[in-house]
């Protein structure tokens, strides 16, 4: 192990300690009366050097910080001022710039003063600049918060706290050729933030003011300016090229201070060798304080270097940030043109470009540019001309072949023009909208016509474009059927003609989304022989909200062709929530047999969700006849099976005709255009006279939208065959007639078949008598229990074909009556028969001891329905029985008697003064009246009464915590008494702890209840454009997500939807680093997995920015620590998850699992460094409360110390003063006396000798106890 830093910056603290630094200072009182001489160039009091004020928008002044309001919290001033500075024009800044005297910022030299402001609007702040004019840091104030080098902090309240102002205190210390920054301010919502500029020094420091409203409230103050003069940095570099334009060599400086203890040698070294090389060493002459060498530019396009050079015996060290610069090429000049000629370009040169550069056009029939020019040199900038000589798109190169700098600049040369479009075909009475677009310089006002035939068609004399806009729409009025062209013309241009057919709506039953005016609402009923639309989504505005509806809108906009630019679309996002959009509608008349129903789909993309359906059902009454279905695939099923499986953009039609009772017959094409679809469905009797269309949750985009339009029945041709009498539903086996009728060119015979046999069986064959269009057969039902069967009767000659359902109905036996009842007696319950059942019926009880049931009892012949007796005779469950032996049939019917009851339920253990929310459960006929007690009224106290709502069995009560100790609550009236409840109360955990109650209900952004840490930061991802998702935190009860043995009131997660980047992401500190031998504690409640694949939640430990430990769930049981499996069980119990810091780079993790069976104890080996910061992160899942994830009382439980500390032995030789003399190449045996649990130890040494004295080994006891670390130091042989 080398120590080479240690060494060197204790001797950097030995240096500051010797000498004794004053605090040079400077304030507002110092420049006299109100409104002195402070202005550019002046300079009072000590340490600082000259103001540089620019006013910009505004101004300086000096004036009291709180501006005459004594209730001001924001005071700074001295002797009743504060410098300031007012701003009222936000393109220009006011600002403040000062530096220091000579010598006087150095190493450990401090800067710090007060800032205060009201408002936080526009910008205001701080900035460092260092020695070559860079900014180098800054805190920019705005109404959003504060934003600071690598992070932000949220706004302070307003109104509340800053309504009475803010003071944020800066502090800035020079640490090495580092600067360590500091800002807090004075309330508790103000920011409290640090941190490090790496390889900076400071030169200048700058307040500003960009806010640009002006006025009082907008002014920003500062005062108490303090500066400790520190040390000359021991090791820096003074010159330098930071920013080399050319590969090669490049020289830089590096001075030593005189008694900064710096040797001659000097270590080099860059952090891009790809980029910048150095010498490994170089050597100070004798009593010179600087030196110069020769770094070498390697490439000027792999990035930046961090050069650093180093002493190793004063421990000193500088560094110096080197960025080639890259060489570059770009054009500037106009990229849109609408005439042709000559037009001036700008080709702008960065770093080592040469002069001379070539020129090229992607079409010279476009624009014609120089072969070649050159800059002038020195300058870089070269204009040049280009021709324009045709209309279309080109493109200009300019390339430097020395440097292989190469520029492109795209150019549009366009014809100005006017573009007409929008619908080709609308129907009589509607107001289709048209866009016009315009190329080019073209008069904002148009004229339009219907040149052709203005009756066909009305549209505006004119319209005109807004002003720097290129598109507009208007609307035309379909006034009757016929053809009209449009025409869009002025003095700058003309439209081609844009023909436009209008077309009558269809007679009869027909509806589109024309009809509407642009809005759908519910129980809207336009259109003709429908009935109103009814909806039926499902959204809601909570969180996690869900949206889903129904508008009028353009397929179009979806990607979808052949539809109305007015017909009906849907949407339901976000993806994997319960959005649904669903309508339904009734045909004011049933389909006959004949008539077909038609109406356009348009589906382009799937649904991208599993589980998310779109799609169309047609019913008879309740019962679905058929269902059109696309999920997230390409596959359109029919009834469950694929008609369709190309994706496609083509609006689809279908055609739905109801060719007979049970039959219907549905075609169609799909998609692509290709693929087509005719099938005769058989179905569900009845004629179909309602249907709906739905449309589950997807991710909120255009294409995944859903179209339907134009809806329509048609009457359909003459059945040329058709049953037209038959027995649907037979109710016993045996023989029945049905009757066929033809119509038109229907031959004699009939070919006959049964879809089963086992059902129903028909003659192959019957022929009608020639004459003769009706005929009657007789088909042999031979079960009632196998199920249904399909009558198929088909010409041969005519290619005509029928066919009838046939569904027997089955024997059953059912019964009715109170399935829960709370007293014992005698009730009343019924048989109900269907079917050939006989009369005869036989009951029994599956437990006398509980109800008593009559031995039998007879049906009334021809009646359905009988009454029995049941007598109830105990407390208990049992199952009623009745069997009819005739027709074997029985029926069961389950009765449960309970006595009445009361319980009790909620937590049982609180903190004190926690109020906690408890639930009372009755089952029967209890009062609704229930008295509750606690037993110590002084430690928990409860209402006198509990009251249920008329018919509700549950209410809920809250109970306090008034004091320390165990109490008894109960809950009783006449009619029951509730098991009492066992709740102790117990104090808030001492030192580090926070959990869930102590937020008020709500946990926000920058929020630090408990103690012992620092101020939740939240990271959430989280994007409310479409497609949506969202993200967060709130205060909720666990046991909603299936969660037991956490508070009411914890930390809870969500983000969804599943496959989002939503992301739920909470950070904190510890405000003083884990010892070693604390835990630090934590409850976590995990229910259902991710249900996503990659999509994870848990929790991470860290020290400073290095993750020491990760526990993580993702889509599965199994939980991991770093990895390895840590439980693989489900559960629903909490789990308290500790982590023991037990040494350097150990740490101890226990808990139970989610099961309360599996455990995990086991060491794990991390990163170095103290734990003194954490996070909480859960992805995106589906929107379900047993998939969130919640935390709760975090706590910090302090150890008893660190490990302890052993020497070892070197056989043969002691060296418990850490002393030991080794030999390099050689093997040593450690005496192996001491208790460690591995085989005996060979050791090697295998590093070089280089002189630098230390080498350890460290040998770890991980069984003993306590704990014990052993460390072997072994000194390297020294040259």
């Amino acid at each position: 192990m080398k120590m080479k830093w240690f060494c060197g910056v204790l001797t950097a603290s030995l240096m500051m300690a010797s000498q004794v630094m004053a605090q040079l200072t400077d304030d507002a009182s110092n420049y006299g009366a109100p409104n002195p001489d402070w202005n550019t160039g002046s300079n009072e009091g000590d340490g600082f050097g000259p103001w540089t004020i620019t006013d910009g928008g505004g101004g300086h002044f000096l004036g009291s910080s709180t501006e005459g309001d004594g209730s001001r919290t924001n005071s700074i001033d001295t002797a009743g001022q504060a410098f300031g500075l007012w701003n009222a024009n936000s393109s220009l800044i006011t600002d403040a710039v000062r530096g220091f005297d000579t010598n006087v910022w150095g190493d450990g030299a401090v800067l710090s003063f007060d800032l205060s402001f009201r408002w936080d609007g526009g910008a205001r702040g701080v900035t460092l600049i260092n020695d070559v004019v860079t900014e180098i840091f800054y805190v920019s104030i705005g109404a959003g918060g504060y934003d600071y080098p690598g992070g932000s902090a949220p706004a302070t309240a307003w109104p509340g706290e800053r309504e009475f102002g803010e003071v944020i205190t800066f502090t800035f210390t020079q640490n090495g050729p580092n600067i360590d920054w500091q800002f807090s301010g004075i309330h508790a919502s103000s920011p409290n933030e640090s941190g490090t500029i790496t390889g900076q020094v400071i030169d200048t420091f700058r307040i500003f003011n960009a806010e640009g409203s002006g006025g009082d409230p907008n002014n920003v103050y500062f005062n108490n300016l303090s500066v400790t003069p520190g040390t000359a940095l021991p090791l820096e570099f003074t010159d330098g090229d930071a920013s080399p334009t050319l590969l090669g060599d490049a020289l830089y400086t590096l001075t030593r201070s005189v008694g900064g203890g710096v040797d001659d040698d000097i270590v080099l070294s860059s952090s891009n060798t790809n980029a910048i090389t150095v010498p490994s060493a170089v050597s100070f002459e004798a009593l010179a304080n600087s030196l110069t060498f020769t770094a070498t530019v390697v490439s000027v396009t792999n990035g930046s270097a961090i050069l650093v050079a180093s002493n190793v015996t004063s421990g000193a060290w500088a560094q110096f940030l080197v960025t080639p610069i890259v060489p570059v090429l770009s054009i500037s000049g106009p990229f849109e043109l609408f005439e042709l000629g000559t037009n001036a370009y700008t080709l702008t040169r960065v770093g080592a470009v040469t002069d001379d550069i070539e020129f090229s056009s992607s079409d010279t029939n476009v624009l014609v540019v120089p072969a070649s020019q050159s800059f002038v040199t020195n300058e870089t900038e070269l204009t040049f001309d280009v021709e324009m000589v045709g209309f279309g798109t080109a493109t200009i190169f300019a390339s430097n072949l020395a440097s292989g700098a190469v520029a492109e600049y795209n150019v549009g040369v366009f014809e100005p023009g006017l573009t007409l479009s929008g619908p080709t075909s609308v129907r009589v009475g509607s107001t289709p909208t048209f866009t016009l677009t315009r190329v080019g310089p073209i008069a904002n006002t148009v004229s339009l016509s219907s040149n052709s035939n203005p009756s066909v068609m009305s549209v505006p004399g004119t319209v005109a474009f807004n002003t720097g806009e290129n598109t507009l729409t208007f609307q035309g009025t379909a006034l009757t059927t016929g053809s009209t062209t449009l025409v869009a013309w002025n003095f700058d241009a003309s439209s081609a003609p844009f023909t436009v057919e209008v077309t009558a709506l269809p007679e009869g039953t027909y509806d589109e989304g024309t009809l509407y005016s642009g809005s759908w609402n519910d129980g809207d009923n336009n259109g003709l022989g429908f009935g109103p639309w009814v909806f039926n989504h499902s959204t809601d505005t909570n969180d996690p909200a869900y949206y889903a509806g129904v508008f009028i809108g353009d397929p179009a906009l979806a990607g979808i062709s052949g539809m109305d630019q007015a017909s009906f679309g849907f949407y339901a996002n976000p993806a994997g929530s319960a959005a649904n959009a669903e309508v339904s509608r009734t045909l004011s008349n049933a389909l006959t047999v004949g008539q077909t129903f038609r109406f356009q789909l348009g589906l382009n993309f799937d649904s991208g969700t599993d589980g998310s359906n779109r799609g169309f059902s047609l019913f008879a009454g309740a019962n679905e006849l058929m269902n059109i279905n696309m999920g997230n695939s390409a596959v359109i099923t029919l009834n469950g099976n694929a008609i369709f499986t190309n994706y496609g953009a083509q609006a689809m039609t279908f055609d739905l005709q109801y060719v007979g009772d049970g039959s219907i017959r549905v075609t169609g094409t799909g998609r692509d255009g290709v693929e087509t679809v005719d099938q005769v469905l058989t179905v569900t009797p009845g004629a179909p006279d309602n249907f709906k269309f739905y449309f589950n949750a997807c991710e909120g985009i255009n294409e995944r939208q859903m179209y339907v339009n134009a809806l329509q029945v048609t009457d359909g041709p003459a059945i040329p065959l058709a049953f037209t009498a038959g027995e649907p539903a037979p109710l016993a086996t045996g023989e029945y007639l049905f009757t066929l009728q033809r119509d038109g060119a229907v031959g004699d015979d009939i070919e006959l078949s049964s879809s089963d046999a086992n059902v129903l069986t028909v003659p192959a064959l019957v022929s009608f008598t020639t004459g003769v269009d009706t005929i009657s057969f007789t088909g042999t039902v031979v079960s009632l229990t196998n199920g249904s069967a399909v009558i198929v009767a088909s010409n041969v000659a005519s290619g005509a074909w029928a066919q009838y359902v046939v569904t027997p109905i089955a024997p059953t036996l059912s019964i009715s009556g109170p399935f829960e009842l709370f007293d014992l007696g005698t009730n009343e319950y019924s048989l109900t028969r269907t079917g050939t059942v006989g009369d005869d019926i036989v009951f029994s009880s599956s437990d006398t001891n509980v109800l008593t049931v009559p031995a039998s009892a007879s049906f009334v012949t021809n009646e359905n329905a009988l009454v029995f007796d049941v007598e109830m005779v105990g407390f208990g469950f049992a199952t009623i029985v009745a069997s009819n032996t005739a027709s074997g049939v029985f029926a069961e019917y389950n009765v449960t008697v309970q006595s009445p009851s009361l319980t009790l339920s909620g937590p049982v253990s609180l903190r004190d003064g926690q109020t906690r929310t408890y639930t009372l459960t009755r089952v029967g006929p209890i009062d609704d009246t229930v008295y509750l007690t606690s037993s110590v009224p002084s430690t928990f106290s409860v209402p006198a009464t509990a009251v249920f709502s008329n018919g509700e069995n549950t209410v809920a009560f809250e109970g306090s915590a008034l004091g320390l100790g165990s109490v008894v609550l109960t809950a009783s009236n006449g009619d029951a008494v509730a098991t009492p409840l066992n709740i102790s109360i117990t104090a808030i955990p001492s030192g580090t702890y926070d959990e869930g109650s102590f937020y008020g209900g709500s946990w926000n952004d920058g929020d630090n209840e408990g103690s012992g840490f620092g101020p939740w930061v939240f990271n959430h991802t989280s994007d409310t454009n479409e497609p949506a998702y969202f993200a967060g935190v709130f205060i909720g009860d666990p046991a909603n997500s299936g969660i037991s043995g956490m508070d009411q009131q914890s930390f809870g997660f969500y983000a969804n939807p599943a496959n989002s980047g939503a992301n739920a992401e909470v950070t904190r500190t510890l405000n003083s680093p884990m010892m070693i031998g604390d835990t630090f504690v934590f409850q976590l409640g995990l229910n259902f997995d991710s249900g996503t694949d990659g999509s994870n939640r848990g929790f991470n430990l860290f020290a400073g920015g290095n993750e020491l430990l990760n526990i993580n769930q993702g889509n599965g049981a199994t939980i991991t620590v770093n990895g390895s499996n840590m439980f693989t069980n489900y559960g629903t119990q909490a789990m308290t998850i500790s982590i023991e810091y037990q040494a350097d780079g150990i740490v101890r993790v226990y808990g139970t699992g989610r099961d309360g069976v599996e455990t995990f104890d086991s060491q794990v080996i991390v990163n170095t460094g103290a734990p003194d910061n954490f996070k909480f992160y859960f992805n995106g899942t589906e929107a379900n409360d047993n998939r969130q994830m919640y935390i709760n009382n975090l706590q910090v439980i302090e150890g008893v110390g660190g490990p302890e500390i052993s020497e070892l032995i070197i056989a043969g030789t002691d060296v418990s003063a850490n002393v030991g003399i080794g030999e390099v190449g050689k093997s040593y045996s450690l005496d192996y006396t001491l208790d460690l649990t591995a085989d005996p130890v060979i050791w090697t040494e295998v590093d070089q000798a280089d002189g630098d004295g230390v080498n350890e080994i460290i040998l770890m006891d991980s069984n003993a106890n306590p704990f014990r670390v052993y460390r072997l130091v072994i000194r390297d042989i020294i040259p």
